[in-house]
Formats: structure tokens, sequence, C-alpha cells
């Protein structure tokens, strides 16, 4: 067999060199694919990946916006309510429409009264009542649902308001069995006391009661016997027995009328002072209506004694002239006549110690961005002899319990002047505290609202003094309350809001059903009829 030559070897060896490269070329093609696959795979998972996240973020962005947009819309929503239930100044307009006011008392309070109306037969009322309570008894807590207790103070002025004699016998009547007997630090009780609030509530933090934390309860205690007398005088109403009515009477006004003689210095100023019932300070830190903390005072500090509060000073004027005054059953005096000359000279001591208050206490801190400069002296601490100003309502609201000729024609001047910056649209505001710069502090329970009830009062006393622009910024009120009752609700107090759109309402607040605003209703708006009537 033939040898192949050289040269046929090599072309075979290089063409078997040829397919092993061809072969390992193929591999490597194999192996790029395959490499090439893989990362295409892996490219495809990272933009699932990618694709996966971006879809969880959107749906995170997507929840955000729902929940911004819900918000929105909840606050739209309560803007719109509150837009409903506000008083815009339309109302103030109407005050000058007397067709208006015509039949405003024709709005229903019975029912309102009913709701707080207090009886024996209910298991959740803890009234101390004794076993036999007399024909027609009938007494009412202070408001629906916050205040489920008695408040002498709410009740007396109520009755007052409204003009109701068996009211006031029956309000008379539980405070007179409730009446302070001796001393107990914890609950501020002294002989003779007219209670504050029955059943009293208990504070924790101070183990102390409110039982008896009212400074002027007794004093409407004795103004409320005295005006009951002159009307039992003046009718013929065979409802109950007036002198058995005065003879239960007689012995808790003659202890009311200690209880105030032992609380008057020497300077003839009523004043408050815990130290009287044994305790260090009571459960309130202040003991006439405005129970809240002094303006500008630090409330976590405790309360001084003494301190002579003006507006409860002028109700305990009032009560001693009352004192003097009263009549029993028969139409003769309940007390001796030495006793009289006695109350009438304390009652001029009294007289002329609140003229000495008021020249003093008035301070003319005149601020820059205020032209108003006069604040009232709502409290008086003669061992520190300091005396705190603020703008407060107290000036208007004491001129209901005095008479013509207590205060000087400038400090009547002064407290008309320190009341322009109290005025809204719907009255007076009750307080108001303001900063160094001249801005409002924010608002709390007793400052910067509207109480209807002192509105009343205010303009009471307005018109015993000839105040008509007092009177009729007081009167203001009457629209808001009518606009209230149609629905049934005596609120406590109004409210300055501010609404989304930046416009200023009132809306009713505290209470729905309070007592003293029902009395208060019935009484402006008797007032507007009788004028209205009465005018040619």
């Amino acid at each position: 067999q033939r040898r192949p030559s050289v040269d046929m070897e090599r072309a075979f060896e290089m063409r078997k060199g040829g397919r092993e490269g061809v072969r390992r070329r193929s591999q490597g093609n194999s192996n790029e694919k395959f490499r090439l696959k893989s990362s295409k795979v892996k490219k495809k998972k990272r933009g699932t990946a990618r694709s996966s996240n971006m879809s969880n973020t959107q749906c995170y962005l997507c929840l955000v916006l729902y929940a911004f947009g819900a918000i929105l819309v909840f606050m739209g929503y309560r803007a719109i309510v509150n837009l409903q239930k506000s008083l815009p100044h339309e109302w103030v307009d109407k005050v000058d429409q007397p067709n208006y006011y015509l039949n405003l008392s024709s709005v229903s309070t019975e029912s309102s009264l009913k709701i707080l109306e207090r009886r024996r037969d209910k298991s959740s009322d803890k009234f101390s009542l004794p076993p036999k309570v007399p024909r027609g008894f009938r007494i009412f807590s202070a408001g629906h649902p916050t205040f489920q207790g008695n408040f002498a103070r709410d009740s007396i002025i109520t009755c007052l308001l409204l003009q109701d004699e068996g009211c006031m016998r029956s309000q008379l009547l539980f405070s007179a069995w409730n009446q302070g007997t001796n001393m107990d630090p914890g609950t501020g009780e002294e002989l003779g006391k007219i209670s504050h609030e029955i059943p009293g509530k208990n504070i924790r933090k101070l183990q102390l009661s409110t039982k008896f934390s009212a400074c002027d309860t007794t004093s409407l205690f004795l103004i409320g016997a005295h005006w009951l007398a002159v009307r039992l005088k003046k009718s013929y109403t065979r409802e109950f027995d007036k002198v058995e009515l005065f003879k239960e009477l007689k012995p808790a006004v003659v202890a009311a009328i200690k209880y105030i003689e032992t609380h008057v210095d020497t300077r003839g100023r009523f004043f408050e002072d815990a130290g009287m019932a044994g305790a260090l300070r009571y459960a309130l830190a202040t003991t006439y209506w405005k129970d809240s903390p002094l303006s500008n005072s630090d409330p976590k500090a405790d309360p001084e004694y003494p301190v002579v509060y003006p507006l409860a000073h002028a109700m305990a004027l009032a009560a001693v002239r009352a004192a003097a005054r009263l009549l029993d059953g028969k139409g003769g005096h309940v007390l001796s006549v030495t006793h009289r000359v006695k109350l009438h000279q304390l009652a001029d001591r009294m007289r002329k110690a609140l003229r000495i208050m008021m020249l003093e206490g008035f301070q003319n801190r005149r601020r820059e961005e205020s032209s108003l400069s006069e604040e009232f002296p709502v409290a008086i601490f003669p061992t520190s002899n300091r005396t705190v100003s603020t703008y407060s309502s107290d000036g208007l609201h004491m001129l209901a319990y005095l008479e013509s000729g207590d205060l000087s024609e400038n400090v009547i001047f002064k407290l008309q002047n320190s009341s322009r910056i109290l005025e809204t649209p719907i009255g007076y505001l009750s307080g108001l505290s303001l900063t160094k710069g001249g801005s409002q502090r924010r608002n709390s329970y007793h400052e910067g609202n509207v109480w209807p009830f002192e509105q009343a009062l205010i303009y009471l006393g307005a018109s015993r003094f000839g105040l008509d622009h007092v009177a009729s910024v007081a009167m203001r009120i009457l629209a808001p309350m009518a606009k209230m009752a149609k629905r049934g609700n005596f609120p406590e107090y109004f409210a300055r809001k501010s609404q989304v759109t930046g416009m200023t309402s009132w809306v009713s607040a505290g209470s729905k059903v309070q007592l003293w605003t029902i009395g208060a209703y019935q009484n402006l708006s008797r007032t507007v009829e009788i004028n209205i009537q009465s005018s040619p």
C-alpha cells in the first residue's frame, strides 16, 4: 500500500485540526449563547424586581394620597357643619327689628326643665331630702349632661330670672336643709354657709370636696329669700303656707347673716379665707362663679388667702341690705329692730369699702396696641397688698346687685370704658387675657367666651344705671339663644371658633341644656316683649 506523502499527512492533520477548531468554536459559541441567555434571564429578573418595587412604591403613594383626600373631605364636612352651627353677624342686625322678638317666649322651655329636674324617685339622685317634702317641691340640676348635681348659685339666679316663686321656695328650702352647721376642712363647710354643689365632687388629687367651695351662694340665699318675701306679700296665692315657710327659713337666714358678718374685715370688705373652715385651701381655685384660676396666675400654685373679690363683695352688700328688709309671712320683719340697725350700718361700711376698692383697684396701664387702658380689679389680697387686674366682665356684672349711688360717676365711666374690649357680636366676653405684646392668649373656660346668663344680669344692671349702650350689647345674646332654643338647646356658653375659610364664628359649647341659660332666655325675651308692647 502506498504510503501517503508528507504533504498529504500535513494536509490531513490540518484538516483534522480544522475540525477540532470548528468543534471548539462551536462549543465556545454554545457557551457564549448560554452565557448570554443566563445574563438575559438575570436582567429580566432584575427588571421584574424593579417593576415590583415600583408597584409597591406606587401603592404606598396612592394610600397616602387617599388618606390625605379623606382628611380633606372630613375637614370640609366639619367646616360645613360648623358653618351651619355658627352664628353669622347677620343675626345681630335683627336686634333692631322689634317684630322678630315679639313671640320669642312662645318657645317652650318646660321640656328642657324636665330634663334637669331632680326627684327623690330617681335612683341616680343622691340628694339629702327630709322624709316629707312639701307639695310642689321641685329642684334642678345645673346642666345636662355635664352638671348633674344641684348648684345653689345656678338655681337661685335662674329662679330670679324666671320670676318663679315655686322654684325659689323649693331651692331655698333645699339649701336650708343642707346649710353648713360646723367646720369641715375637707368640704369647706362653715357655720351658716350655703352649699355650692350637692352632692359634692371629690378632687382626688387634693383630697377635697367641692360641696362648700363657694363664697357667694350665702349672699344669693339671702337675696332670694328677700325677693320671695316681697313677691308673696304682693300675691294672694294659696299654693303653700307663707307663715310656715318663713318659720322654717328663719334659722337658716339668721345663720347666713352671721356667716357674712364674720367674713367682713375691719375695712368693711367681704373676704374669703379657707382658714375659716380650718383648711389650707378649697377644692376650687376661685370661689365665686368664675372658679378657674385667676388670670395671669400659676394654676399649679396654691391660692392665696384671704382674698377679696369685688363681685362677691357687691353680692354680699346686696345680701346684707336684703336681710335688713326681709319680711316674714305676715308682712312683719324677720329680724329685730336692733339687728336691722346693725345690718344697715354694716351695709354702709361695705358700700364705702366698695368705693375705695374701685378707686384704688383700677390701674391705668396703657398698652401701645390698644387705646383701652382700664382693667378691672378681679381680686385683692390684703396680706400681700397685691391686686390682680385684667379685662373682665365682673365690673358690669356687679351692677346687677348695686343700687344707684353706690358708685361714683367716674367709676361707672371706667367700668364702661374697660368693657369695650370685651364687646362681641353676641354680647360681652366673660374675660380677656392679653400678653405683653397686646395679643390675646388662648381662650379658657371663663375667658374668651360669652355666657348667656351673665348677659341677662349685665342687661339688668345696665338698665338700672342708665347705660344704654351696655344694655344693647348684652341684649345681642338673645338672637343666638333663640336659634338654639328652636332646636331645644340652651348651651352653657358660646365660644369663638375660626373656620377653614378664615372667618370667625360663634358656636355653642359646654352643656347642651344649662339651667341658667334657660332663665336668661326667658328673662330677656320677656323684657323685649314688654318693651315692644309698651312702646308707642
